[in-house]
């Protein structure tokens, strides 16, 4: 979501259109930090790896498969001993996510005071109500995520539609979040939790499906 205004900072064109999938749109309310500190987590083991451990195992590439993290739990997307995953218990648990986007996984770093600026520099929620995101957006987001709180979701997707946005809207009614990780193409499943998403995605970009 963030090409929607970096990109006019860099002089280069936006997005025909954003799909964003049970993302976090708005991190200046706080209401993603309440909601998961609602959530037991009790699912989800405390992390193995110190956090300087995790820094230097996270891989330096982008990650674009999460099919080297299955393990065959409840949780199934995350897997104890991964970095990946390790970052993601401590995210959760031990409440360090705004520091860990703006400022690094250092002691340092975890120490500081998100600074609001910078907070609202990284929030899409911000962007749409000062006018700098306007890039036709689709959202797709589970109501029982346990992840991102869903009225964030459905929060961010009127303010859209309020600033003359184009926007669509699919709430995917008893999932979680990543639910699409196992959908097949094709399947019931796909053409109920995604494919609206991708056909708007489509429109815009003229091709067909």
């Amino acid at each position: 979501m963030s090409l929607a205004w970096t990109t006019k900072a860099l002089d280069i064109p936006s997005p025909a259109a954003i799909l964003g999938f049970y993302g976090p749109t708005d991190f200046e309310t706080g209401a993603l930090e309440r909601h998961q500190e609602e959530q037991s987590y009790g699912e989800f083991p405390a992390r193995r790896m110190r956090l300087e451990k995790i820094m230097q195992a996270l891989p330096r590439a982008p990650v674009t498969n999460y099919g080297t993290m299955m393990d065959g739990s409840r949780l199934g997307w995350i897997k104890p001993g991964d970095p990946r995953s390790e970052l993601i218990f401590a995210v959760l648990k031990e409440g360090i996510g705004l520091n860990v986007l703006l400022y690094g996984l250092s002691p340092k770093a975890l120490a500081q005071k998100p600074d609001p600026e910078l907070v609202r520099a990284i929030s899409p929620m911000a962007h749409v109500r000062d006018g700098s995101y306007n890039v036709p957006t689709f959202v797709i987001h589970g109501l029982h995520d346990e992840i991102v709180p869903f009225k964030t979701a459905e929060s961010f997707v009127k303010e859209l539609d309020n600033s003359g946005v184009e926007c669509g809207f699919l709430p995917v009614p008893g999932v979680k979040h990543i639910h699409d990780l196992h959908l097949k193409p094709g399947s019931r499943e796909w053409k109920s939790q995604v494919e609206p998403g991708y056909l708007f995605l489509f429109k815009h970009l003229k091709m067909s499906f």
